[in-house]
């Protein structure tokens, strides 16, 4: 038996033929767009990965055969000549004071920690740490040694007021 094909049969086969191969085309299309988009993505977090593990590296400078960080705020505040001075002079201002004057200051700077907002003295106290943490450690040892010393000259009536200082400003909240 023979099979006529007619035109309208033969119409909607290369229909069929010509919808599956768009069909076809396009899923192949949309799955190769996903993978490049995925490698891109990767490849964009494998950068971002380079660069993080990268910066302290950068950081770093060999100074004398060791390695030395440099902290750029560290440079930005170098002090000058005149603010070294400044310093001193009250360092010398303070060593002069007696007992009883380095108590009333302590006791007005004690105030004035209490009426600080909570903000700021946890502002204050992480600025403090970032300055410890920026030390080098020869830096950091050299001023516990100084502390060390001045412990050891203090009299036993201003190690009870540290104490008692000390004690106090633990029981603050941040």
């Amino acid at each position: 038996m023979k099979q006529i094909v007619t035109v309208s049969t033969l119409g909607k086969i290369l229909f069929l033929q010509f919808n599956f191969i768009i069909h076809y085309t396009l899923n192949l299309l949309r799955i190769s767009v996903a993978i490049i988009v995925n490698n891109i993505f990767k490849f964009f977090i494998a950068i971002c990965v380079s660069i993080c593990a990268s910066m302290p590296v950068l950081a770093v400078e060999p100074v004398d055969g060791t390695a030395q960080a440099v902290h750029t705020e560290q440079m930005q505040n170098e002090l000058s000549e005149e603010q070294v001075k400044a310093r001193e002079e009250i360092h010398k201002e303070w060593r002069n004071k007696t007992p009883e004057q380095r108590a009333e200051r302590r006791n007005r700077m004690r105030e004035h920690w209490k009426n600080m907002p909570p903000e700021e003295r946890h502002k204050m106290r992480e600025k403090m740490k970032e300055h410890w943490q920026k030390m080098s450690p020869t830096e950091r040892e050299a001023k516990r040694k100084k502390m060390r010393e001045r412990w050891e000259k203090m009299s036993s009536e201003e190690h009870e007021q540290l104490k008692l200082d000390i004690s106090r400003q633990k029981h603050l909240p941040y």
